[in-house]
């Protein structure tokens, strides 16, 4: 592809026409720091970040709409996934997470309890078999098979934060602190959270000091593959390609292939 898109600190947003030998600044109309930018189609697209913000585009990227700002909130929304035209969520701070169905122009909050905590939510994905599932901080982990409109806590191989997540098949790769990244072959068949889980994971955010002492933050969960690596760089971003291979990509340029088999 030869257009594509990058967001920054301080409301940025470069553009390339010529797969990024060059890149060019969009203007945009809220002065706040943007995290993500995703498509729906070669024309339709969103830009979210701080200070509730979301920016929408009909061409492309070229110019740029305020669909939302909320200064007030002031927490950042980390993800958006939109599944049509008219049907979309949006992931951030706190455990915020809101749907439209009327293409952006208005927004509702998802209520349920896996949000009970208010874990960070960084990244929203669209699975092989449609359902959707959405990862965030201390190990956070969360599945819908109903287009976001009620959600499932999974039981989580790790307990530190999962900060990206791409969809491989019917299942993930999940990344994120330290270099740990997970393989699920099969999100309908993943373990979902039980309480006594749940009340462990809550133990360790409450004295995460005095709890890591005495456990490891990486376990044996079925369903779950843990993708090795002696490097210890955050992973942040990943990518299928073509023929299904899974790239993953952390701080100081490293660059992991995900063995999936």
């Amino acid at each position: 592809a030869q257009n594509g898109l990058a967001v920054g600190h301080d409301q940025v947003i470069l553009r390339t026409a010529d797969a990024g030998k060059t890149w060019k600044q969009v203007a945009t109309p809220a002065d706040a720091t943007l995290v993500r930018v995703r498509f729906l189609d070669d024309a339709r697209g969103w830009a979210v970040g701080y200070d509730g913000t979301i920016l929408d585009t009909e061409d492309g990227g070229k110019s740029w709409k305020l669909a939302q700002f909320d200064a007030a909130w002031g927490k950042p929304f980390f993800d958006i996934l939109f599944l049509d035209a008219s049907n979309g969520l949006v992931a951030g701070g706190n455990g915020v997470l809101k749907r439209t169905t009327d293409g952006g122009k208005t927004w509702e909050a998802v209520e349920s309890p896996v949000f009970e905590d208010q874990p960070n939510l960084y990244n929203l994905i669209k699975l092989g078999d449609g359902s959707l599932l959405l990862t965030g901080e201390r190990g956070f982990l969360a599945h819908s098979t109903d287009q976001g409109s009620s959600w499932k806590q999974l039981k989580s191989p790790y307990t530190g934060s999962y900060f990206g997540s791409v969809p491989a098949a019917n299942g993930a790769v999940v990344f994120g602190l330290r270099g740990n990244a997970f393989y699920l072959k099969d999100a309908a068949a993943a373990p979902a959270l039980s309480e006594a889980d749940l009340a462990a994971l809550r133990e360790l955010a409450a004295n995460p000091e005095a709890s890591s002492k005495n456990s490891n933050p990486v376990s044996d969960v079925p369903g779950w593959k843990q993708l090795t690596t002696t490097d210890t760089e955050s992973l942040f971003g990943g990518s299928v390609g073509d023929d299904g291979s899974v790239l993953l990509f952390g701080a100081n340029g490293r660059v992991m292939k995900a063995d999936l088999e």
